[in-house]
């Protein structure tokens, strides 16, 4: 997991959105959510 500013997480989320209608997002939320914790 590249370590990444607030903003540009939001927009790789963003961005993930329609990955999510899939489920691939489900992968990734966990590393963010520890990435991330202040979020």
């Amino acid at each position: 997991m590249m370590c990444k500013s607030a903003e540009e997480l939001q927009r790789f989320i963003d961005e993930a959105k329609t990955d999510a209608e899939f489920g691939k997002v489900t992968d990734y939320i966990p590393a963010l959510g520890k990435a991330n914790p202040n979020d």
